[in-house]
């Protein structure tokens, strides 16, 4: 009789990842694994991030103009796609205003919709 919980020998449980912690999340303990195969035993400490901060709530700017062109092209990419609010560090009242604002600017041909 075959037991039914070994179906095939590469079953691995749910929330097991690659790096060997038994949590569900890549970022489980604050270390993550290391291929180099150094003297540290292959584990490394993560160095926190600096904190993205928004730049529109440091200077208290009320308004964003849309016909600021040089502006939001700071939050757009080559091909003309908006950041997001966590990469481009504004909050999210800024971040609304931003996306209004080339939203206009899109609307009466100063920004391309496509790069």
């Amino acid at each position: 009789m075959v037991d039914d919980n070994r179906r095939n020998d590469s079953y691995e449980p749910r929330g097991g990842s690659r790096y060997g912690n038994s949590s569900g999340g890549s970022t489980g303990g604050g270390y993550r694994r290391s291929y180099s195969g150094g003297s540290s035993g292959g584990f490394h400490r993560r160095r926190p991030r600096t904190r993205k901060y928004c730049k529109f709530c440091e200077q208290k700017v009320i308004y964003i103009d849309f016909k600021n062109l040089q502006l939001l092209r700071n939050f757009m990419n080559d091909r003309g796609k908006m950041f997001s609010g966590h990469s481009s560090g504004n909050c999210a009242k800024h971040q609304r205003s931003v996306a209004t604002a080339i939203k206009r600017a899109r609307a009466i041909a100063l920004l391309p919709y496509v790069a």
